[in-house]
Formats: structure tokens, sequence, C-alpha cells
């Protein structure tokens, strides 16, 4: 397993968040699969049929363990009042995720304002 200093951080500075093509579930798979070596993503999302974006697959995530203290490394699925969720993955303290305003590595506390719900699950 590697530790965040381990990751060339610069390979994923220059991702660029796109609805259509590469969004934060897809970023939070192949970090931690960068870390772990293990592959999340058919594990974690689906893509709905209609729209052709994806979703985190409840069903699939009940294979998941719920943590109720974030460990490095773990997927981090964060959740807005309106219903809206967000992926990210924790290391060392803080999750990182991507947005459209690009890469951001912040701890939980400073998140849960936009998010005030925040799980975390293992492998």
């Amino acid at each position: 397993m590697k530790t965040a200093n381990q990751i060339d951080w610069s390979k994923y500075a220059r991702k660029q968040y796109d609805d259509d093509n590469y969004d934060c579930l897809h970023f939070a798979c192949e970090i931690y699969h960068q870390l772990t070596d293990i592959d999340i993503s058919d594990d974690v999302f689906v893509t709905c049929p209609n729209t052709g974006k994806r979703l985190v697959n409840p069903q699939k995530l009940r294979d998941y363990k719920p943590l109720t203290a974030p460990k490095t490394p773990c997927f981090a699925l964060m959740h807005r009042d309106d219903g809206k969720t967000h992926a990210g993955v924790y290391i060392d303290g803080c999750i990182v995720h991507l947005t459209k305003s690009g890469l951001q590595y912040l701890p939980p506390h400073l998140l849960s304002i936009t998010y005030p719900k925040i799980n975390y699950y293992d492998r």
C-alpha cells in the first residue's frame, strides 16, 4: 500500500472534472487504485442507462464495511443537504477529491460545511 507522499500528484493536478467523462467517482476510484492496487470502480458506481451519469451503487456499497472513524485510505462519500453526493478518498487526515475547480485535499471538518454528512467505507 502506498502513502499520499508516494503518489505523483502532478498527474492528478491536471485532471479536469467533466460530468460526461471524468467526475469525482472516476477520480476517487483512480486514487484508491493508486494507493491500494485495488480497482473499486465496478464495486462503487453504476452508469445510469438513461443519462450516462455515474452514480454510487448502494447495492454494491453494502459489500463495504462502514467505518465509524476514517482510516488511510478509505472511500469517502459526502452528502449535501439537498441530497446530492460527492466522492473522495480519505488519506492522512484529509479527503482528496475532484471538483469543477480542480483537485482539492481538505480536512473533513472543512468539507462538512458543504457536506454535513460524510460516510467512510473500507473494502
